[in-house]
């Protein structure tokens, strides 16, 4: 199963790149998972945590301890995540998930 993570703003710098495709080796993955494994493929995770996550990563494969940062728009296939359960809104092969930070510097 294959997602991919479209970056935009300070993400994109972040990352150096726009899209990032992510494997998983199970059928069954959440939202979160894909967070979890974007986080962990980017050279600077910290830089990247700040921007995703509310909350500082105190390990790895944290997500259900932090919440998803206010400042961020998490949509899956175009749609809204806080309208199809968040971080837990299942996904499948080949869907898209764009992340979209609303704050960036002047």
């Amino acid at each position: 199963m294959d997602v991919s993570a479209r970056l935009h703003a300070e993400l994109r710098k972040v990352f150096g790149r726009k899209e990032v495709r992510l494997p998983f080796n199970r059928d069954h993955v959440t939202l979160g998972d894909a967070i979890d494994q974007l986080l962990a493929t980017c050279p600077r995770s910290d830089d990247a945590a700040r921007l995703i996550l509310a909350g500082p990563i105190r390990a790895p494969h944290e997500l259900a301890c932090n919440a998803i940062n206010p400042a961020l728009i998490l949509l899956v296939n175009d749609v809204d995540a806080r309208l199809t359960g968040g971080t837990g809104t299942a996904l499948s092969d080949g869907d898209v998930i764009t992340l979209l930070p609303t704050i960036h510097g002047g």
